[in-house]
């Protein structure tokens, strides 16, 4: 399959099905693995804290969870480095991708101050949550105020990843992941267990084990960012001037995906912290176990999805929409076929699965074995997520999908499984898991029909910065 040839005969030459599912594939499988390598932390992380008993294991993801939520507008906004840097890359303005990297470096430095009072307000927030036994609180507590020192450096490491991305060097990021896994595998045997003669922390030790990896994959990504040879390819040390209209930029355009993770992440932290608590602890365990395998599923997506953000990105910039189409058309058959698998099994073998995690507790084993078959179920349309809300933001489509988010996370999602909690409490802890089902297809739906209408086709992200730039007087010449 070929786009139609150009007429133009210094155009570039049109590009086969088969050229561009390789290049997709080289330029995702590095993030891939960096996902993957994310993931196998906050496996680890819970494996290790699953040891210490029901008690850690029920508190461990909500844990984690509230530390997504704070960190994750800073990130979003950081994030957003990926759309301007493959657009400039894609135009040939490589400075000013190297440019925006910078800018979110300055947003990380801006919020370390913010983690004091963060880590001050977790014992009156988790006090909240009457439904959870005091001692499922007190663990909750105890690793929020050590790992909330990791927000800072997570922003960072979002904004040089999002670079190495948009211009196509992923490995950057990969390699500074390996690093970081290598360290949460010790870290977390070191602290958590009180091996190599370090004392015993418990899940104490296991939030020290991640602030350090957040650190170690910063500082890695941070230096080879300054490196001569993007020096020279991007003058990477020379565009390191704060900029208000770029920062402002990031803003513009990540605000958007801010709210929108914000709110993702939220109705997810309240679905588990919140609504299943309900049930009772061993229904929290089982939601938490059920959690780690719906990241097994969509982390590798979250790698496909980087590589279409930029991919795209890099299309627009070269004012090829044809063929940012034809890159988003191949992603959608790569995800597919993986996440359809991945519901496949995880409706045929739930109490297998579910084995693996449980630590022998047979209620917690049937609770989890019923609740996969729905996340078996809307893998697919999870997966339609993933790439269009990517290849949305590759085109600095980001206001739609924060509105769509609004309204199925909070309007269907939580509102739809708190009705069910409180009006239909015969569906037990189907009733949220029902909610949420419907909610997954909606925005896999959703932001399907915006990409087909093709509004992104008619975004220009770099027209603020031009009309700045031709409304400053011209030099006087002497």
């Amino acid at each position: 399959m070929r786009l139609d040839a150009p007429s133009d005969p210094d155009a570039p030459a049109p590009r086969t099905w088969r050229s561009e599912a390789w290049l997709l594939w080289a330029q995702a499988l590095p993030s891939i693995g960096m996902t993957v390598g994310r993931l196998a932390i906050e496996v680890i992380d819970f494996a290790m804290v699953s040891r210490l008993g029901t008690i850690a294991q029920a508190a461990i993801t909500p844990a984690t969870f509230l530390l997504m939520v704070v960190s994750c507008v800073g990130m979003a906004i950081a994030a957003t480095v990926t759309t301007f840097a493959a657009q400039a890359f894609g135009r040939g303005e490589r400075r000013e991708a190297s440019a925006y990297a910078w800018q979110s470096i300055y947003l990380a430095l801006i919020t370390l101050p913010l983690c004091w009072p963060l880590m001050e307000s977790m014992r009156p927030f988790f006090g909240l949550f009457k439904e959870h036994a005091p001692e499922v609180r007190e663990m909750e507590v105890a690793f929020c105020r050590i790992a909330v020192w990791c927000v800072a450096p997570a922003i960072a490491v979002n904004g040089l990843n999002g670079f190495f991305v948009g211009v196509q060097k992923p490995m950057v990021g990969f390699f500074a992941m390996m690093a970081a896994l290598a360290w949460c595998i010790a870290g977390n045997y070191a602290l958590v267990f009180g091996h190599w003669g370090f004392p015993t922390m418990g899940i104490r030790g296991s939030a020290y084990a991640t602030v350090g990896a957040w650190v170690i994959r910063a500082a890695i990504m941070f230096a080879v960012f300054l490196k001569p040879q993007y020096q020279q390819e991007f003058l990477t040390r020379d565009a390191w001037r704060p900029s208000a209209s770029r920062f402002g930029g990031l803003i513009r355009i990540g605000a958007p995906s801010a709210l929108q993770w914000l709110l993702d992440i939220g109705a997810w932290f309240m679905f588990l912290t919140y609504l299943i608590a309900h049930f009772g602890t061993a229904t929290m365990a089982a939601a938490n176990v059920c959690w780690q395998y719906m990241k097994v599923a969509f982390m590798p997506a979250l790698g496909v999805g980087m590589a279409v953000c930029s991919l795209v990105g890099h299309a627009i910039g070269e004012r090829r929409l044809d063929l940012a189409r034809l890159r988003v058309r191949i992603a959608l058959v790569m995800v597919s076929a993986y996440m359809g698998a991945a519901g496949l099994l995880f409706i045929v073998a739930p109490r297998p699965l579910m084995k693996l995690f449980s630590a022998g507790n047979p209620e917690v084993i049937a609770i989890g074995a019923a609740m996969m078959v729905y996340v078996g179920f809307f893998q697919l349309f999870d997966g339609l997520f993933h790439v269009y809300n990517n290849a949305l933001r590759g085109a600095g489509d980001t206001r739609f999908p924060a509105e769509a988010v609004i309204v199925t996370s909070w309007g269907v999602f939580f509102c739809g499984g708190w009705a069910a909690v409180h009006w239909l409490p015969r569906l037990n802890y189907h009733g949220p898991w029902i909610a949420c089902t419907l909610y997954m297809i909606l925005l896999g739906m959703a932001l399907w029909l915006r990409w087909e209408r093709g509004a992104w086709e008619k975004i220009d992200l770099f027209a603020p910065r031009r009309r700045k730039a031709a409304e400053q007087p011209a030099p006087v010449s002497e």
